[in-house]
């Protein structure tokens, strides 16, 4: 009987490392090449919206369809930190795209003062396959931050 039921346990351990595992390191490369790609495009677009000095309607969309056509479900978090000698204000995506997009009217750019930081986050609401293996197997948290990047406007080497 014991024989039977080392048969059975090794069976199972097969299947798992001659399956899943590979499965699952395919999905996990997958999300590297995803994680990189809003990498690049991330930083494109804060460092083009640094230069330029304003967050422009179609850089943002541009941003939001490349992200989106990638890995869907993803949430574009961004904010401003305005720096004033009193105080930091940080103007949130919502209100930058409410500058941007107003009521009945042209998209119109958000315009940056020198010195404000531009942040930029993307973070997944729905896991990605190799997430949900990985979370199978190892166990974990399934939602992910791809990519984080700030920069502050007028500070561009020269």
């Amino acid at each position: 009987m014991p024989d039977i039921l080392d048969k059975v346990v090794a069976f199972c351990l097969f299947i798992i490392l001659a399956v899943f595992v590979p499965i699952m390191l395919l999905g996990m490369k997958t999300d590297m090449s995803v994680q990189g790609y809003m990498e690049a495009v991330v930083t494109e677009f804060v460092d083009k919206s640094r230069v330029t000095g304003m967050i422009h309607p179609d850089a943002y969309e541009e941003l939001a369809m490349s992200i989106d056509s990638v890995q869907g479900g993803c949430e574009i978090r961004m904010y401003v930190t305005r720096q004033s000698t009193a105080y930091d204000e940080e103007i949130h995506k919502k209100e930058i795209l409410m500058e941007m997009y107003p009521d009945h009217a042209d998209a119109v750019p958000f315009m940056l003062n020198k010195g404000d930081i531009l942040s930029v986050s993307v973070n997944t609401t729905k896991p990605s396959f190799g997430n949900q293996l990985y979370s199978l197997i190892i166990g974990g948290n399934t939602h992910m931050t791809y990519t984080t990047y700030s920069g502050m406007v007028g500070n561009v080497a020269e």
